[in-house]
């Protein structure tokens, strides 16, 4: 059995880094984890119009991107998008107001991109962190890369828009 390609977009020295490495020695399949969000402090009124423009670009649209250039490349038909999103998209925090639109509308987008490509071969979900990566054992990046590898290994009969972590 070939290799495939596990493209991570949005690696740092956190959950990034410990997808890449989970990823690299599973020997998996065509796989996107698209792992992107833009944290910083900001209020729903006032404040920067365009870092919100910027903000809900990288949650949203950048997603968008990167599943329309991956899925036509996909071997087979077949393979895994996943998307790192946020217990902000189910509780938002005015003190993070763009991140909290940013990954609400990110969710959004996976269900539909999920519903869009059933039956296709190609699974499309959302992982929702809801915690700090870090703020407790379950939430270390090491553990969390693990979920992803679970969904990118789960038969077609499990797949699901949404894993709630």
């Amino acid at each position: 059995m070939s290799r495939g390609t596990a493209i991570i977009v949005g690696v740092g020295a956190g959950l990034g880094l410990e997808l890449a490495r989970i990823f690299g020695n599973a020997g998996a399949p065509d796989v996107l984890v698209y792992n992107v969000g833009v944290l910083g402090p900001d209020a729903p009124t006032g404040g920067d119009d365009q870092q919100w423009v910027l903000n809900t670009a990288v949650n949203i649209l950048g997603a968008r991107v990167a599943a329309d250039a991956v899925l036509p490349k996909l071997r087979d038909g077949r393979g895994t998008l996943l998307f790192t999103g946020g217990g902000y998209a189910l509780h938002p925090s005015k003190k993070f107001a763009s991140l909290s639109v940013g990954k609400a509308g990110l969710r959004a987008y996976v269900e539909m991109l999920h519903d869009q490509l059933a039956g296709t071969g190609v699974h499309a979900t959302s992982i929702t962190i809801t915690a700090s990566i870090g703020s407790a054992p379950r939430f270390e990046p090491a553990e969390i890369a693990k979920a992803y590898l679970e969904l990118e290994n789960q038969a077609e009969t499990e797949w699901q828009h949404e894993l709630v972590y």
